[in-house]
């Protein structure tokens, strides 16, 4: 049933899904089964995002987070925050959703971008830009950047509003700046400077395509998309 509700929400026919999934709900509590719990309430919070119930919306993904935390579910993580994400972004709170976005990101990595089933990509790249434009762009990468330093279990404190977001001391900077090449984190200091392709390659007396390539390569490893996410994590690894 919980597939025939997912379903429901794919072709955006949230009042379907909502009949199906509260059945599911009822069968799940009633035979104490939690993991699949977790992923109804999941689709729930989706159903009801889409019919701009916000309130319960958040409510249904913050007990699906809380009810996937002890599982370790990395999966169903990602995908409870990234809606909550754009729940947050419905309620006018665009910093909170670019940062959450962030913290998604760094969830997704390991798993490969937006694992396949997930037909995600489309509803979150709407929203990213949505609170890029409200936010704009140096906003949303600072705080973007932020949340992409953070840990799983304080991406999921900070989804829960259990604890401002606070940088995961224990891996975060160093393991992503000692990814680079010794070249890619001297041009990752120069972009952190400030500098524009021309004066890099002016700097380290090399062709302006080959200052575009390292830069490609410093976003990928990064798992950033500008060069103001790259200055806040080197910020950041100096700290």
């Amino acid at each position: 049933l919980e597939h025939v509700g997912w379903a429901f929400c794919l072709r955006q026919q949230p009042e379907r899904a909502l009949e199906v999934l509260e059945r599911c709900r009822r069968i799940c509590t009633e035979h104490g089964e939690r993991w699949l719990l977790s992923w109804i309430l999941t689709f729930l919070g989706l159903a009801l995002w889409m019919r701009s119930d916000l309130e319960r919306a958040g409510e249904h993904l913050r007990e699906a987070l809380a009810v996937k935390r002890p599982f370790h579910d990395a999966l169903g993580i990602a995908v409870v925050m990234e809606i909550l994400s754009w729940v947050a972004a419905a309620e006018g709170d665009a910093e909170w959703s670019a940062r959450l976005m962030g913290a998604v990101r760094r969830v997704w990595e390991p798993l490969g971008d937006y694992p396949g089933g997930f037909e995600l990509r489309g509803w979150s790249e709407t929203t990213s830009r949505e609170i890029r434009t409200r936010l704009g762009g140096n906003a949303f990468d600072s705080a973007f950047a932020e949340g992409r330093l953070l840990g799983t279990e304080q991406a999921i404190a900070y989804a829960l509003g259990e604890a401002p977001p606070a940088k995961d001391e224990s891996s975060s900077d160093d393991a992503l700046i000692s990814s680079l090449t010794p070249r890619e984190a001297q041009v990752a200091d120069m972009l952190a400077e400030g500098m524009t392709n021309k004066q890099i390659a002016q700097a380290l007396v090399v062709a302006p395509r080959t200052v575009e390539t390292h830069i490609e390569h410093i976003f990928t490893k990064l798992g950033v998309n500008s060069r103001t996410q790259v200055a806040v994590l080197i910020a950041a690894q100096r700290s």
